[in-house]
């Protein structure tokens, strides 16, 4: 609930009940299959998680002044991250709508500059950490480990296979 600056949950009998408050600017919700008790959400400069069963609120990347590449993710400087994702085997990638247009964070909690260049639109059949993206709305994985990225200016959605080969698969 942006508005409101709260997180709500709806739980299986419909009930809605704020979980998390006082975030400023709450988007990109995700929640892990390998670890559903967690919410993961971005703000204006940092993502976090909300773990319900143990009722705790942690930082997984930003907050820092730190360029990121290389440093722990805590330490990193984000600019507006808006989505979320995290691969099978635990690799957490976020968009963010400037600086590097999309970060990786091992699982290790090591974060990394992804895919860095933010014009026009290029690197299809190459590595990922080629590619150019150009104002990436939305990211998403499948079972298989494969990574999915809304392209918006571009009009397209790329996938990102397990060999980190990014291609158009619609425009």
């Amino acid at each position: 609930d942006v508005g409101s600056d709260t997180i709500r949950i709806i739980d299986s009998a419909g009930i809605i009940s704020p979980i998390v408050s006082s975030v400023n600017n709450p988007v990109g919700l995700f929640v892990n299959p390998a670890l559903p008790s967690r919410i993961y959400y971005c703000t204006d400069d940092q993502v976090r998680y909300y773990d319900i069963s143990l009722l705790q609120d942690r930082a997984v990347a930003g907050g820092g002044a730190g360029s990121p590449g290389g440093i722990p993710a805590t330490l990193a400087k984000l600019f507006l991250p808006s989505a979320i994702v995290i691969d099978t085997v635990g690799d957490t990638y976020i968009v963010q709508s400037s600086g590097p247009v999309i970060s990786r964070i091992d699982s290790g909690g090591i974060i990394y500059p992804y895919i860095k260049s933010r014009a026009f639109f290029g690197g299809d059949s190459y590595p990922a950490t080629l590619a150019s993206l150009n104002n990436p709305k939305d990211i998403w994985g499948d079972s298989s480990g494969q990574i999915f990225i809304t392209d918006a200016d571009n009009g397209c959605i790329r996938k990102v296979n397990t060999n980190g080969i990014i291609t158009t698969i619609t425009s």
